[in-house]
């Protein structure tokens, strides 16, 4: 608490006092109480005291992301994914990177799907209730024949599975922009470069061999 004379109060803020709250030759004080804050995980919000206007803070979002480790087109769509979602749904989102590498059992482990968001690129199905997003293009993309009819009869508005396309990073770029309005120019080489290596599209053997150009840069950074 800190108290302050009304008279000294009113000639910092330049204020009017009432003549009602005035008398001669009396002393008049306000009591101020401090701002309380409560404080959540690494940042404290002040608390506006009774009367005052309150103010709303959103929570920060956090977004678990699943990709295809020690892959370009993985890695590659996990890097449009952020930057789709930062500029298409929340650009303070708090985003976890899980790099999964295939196996014979099953992968996912419990406890991994902890965000507020849950996304999967280029990689494997989950049934689990917490995943919101799911990209891949793969014919394995599904681990049994129960997963595989569990997406057939429920694919969920964020799902998307086209084996039609040569790279996840393809696929994303183009329902991002097509459904949500995603502005893809900017991460056109990325988009290319993916779509070109996962698929094995280079224009001549040679090419390939000597990782030369944009497809050496990219596969090399993949690595």
């Amino acid at each position: 608490m800190r108290t302050e004379h009304i008279g000294a109060l009113a000639a910092r803020k330049n204020l009017k006092i009432p003549s009602q709250w005035r008398r001669a030759g009396e002393p008049f004080f306000l009591t101020i109480p401090p701002p309380t804050y409560i404080f959540v995980g690494f940042f404290a919000f002040p608390v506006e005291h009774s009367g005052a206007k309150r103010r709303t803070h959103s929570p920060m979002t956090k977004v678990r992301l699943c990709f295809h480790d020690r892959c370009f087109d993985g890695t590659a769509s996990a890097a449009l994914f952020y930057r789709f979602y930062r500029e298409r749904f929340d650009q303070a989102a708090e985003f976890g990177f899980t790099g999964m590498t295939h196996r014979a059992a099953q992968p996912w482990e419990a406890g991994l799907f902890d965000g507020d968001e849950n996304v999967i690129v280029d990689f494997k199905f989950s049934n689990s209730p917490k995943v919101t997003w799911w990209f891949d293009h793969h014919q394995s993309a599904f681990l049994t024949p129960a997963d595989a009819e569990q997406f057939r009869k429920q694919p969920g508005p964020r799902m998307f599975y086209e084996p039609d396309y040569k790279s996840c990073t393809k696929l994303i770029a183009t329902i991002a922009k097509e459904k949500f309005g995603f502005d893809t120019k900017p991460l056109a080489d990325l988009i290319h470069w993916g779509d070109i290596i996962d698929g094995a599209q280079y224009p001549t053997p040679q090419s390939a061999v000597e990782l030369t150009g944009g497809a050496g840069y990219a596969a090399r950074a993949g690595d």
